[in-house]
């Protein structure tokens, strides 16, 4: 906790984010297109690392993210291949 002025402010959780959650500074961003397609490729990279894990809590959140405020150019070009991984780590049972 700190003190801002004259209100306390509770910053235990963005201080000391849980690994892996979405409050972890190292998890991506969403919004734009740009950010989106950098989420999707940061998932990508921990994929090719062997880090399927965090990459299909990427993915998944991503998922979440374009179904429920995804911008137009962001659901055109990503939603298809997120989905194809998607399907794919259901059928392998990687998640």
């Amino acid at each position: 906790m700190r003190k801002d002025q004259d209100h306390t402010v509770d910053t235990s959780v963005r201080d000391n984010p849980m690994p892996g959650s979405l409050q972890d500074p190292l998890f991506p961003e969403f919004g734009s297109f740009r950010d989106n397609l950098s989420a999707f490729e940061i998932a990508l990279y921990h994929i090719e690392q062997g880090q399927e894990e965090t990459s299909f809590k990427i993915l998944y959140a991503l998922h979440k993210h374009l179904t429920q405020k995804g911008d137009l150019k962001s659901i055109i070009w990503l939603k298809g291949p997120l989905e194809s991984l998607l399907h794919l780590e259901s059928l392998l049972g990687t998640g």
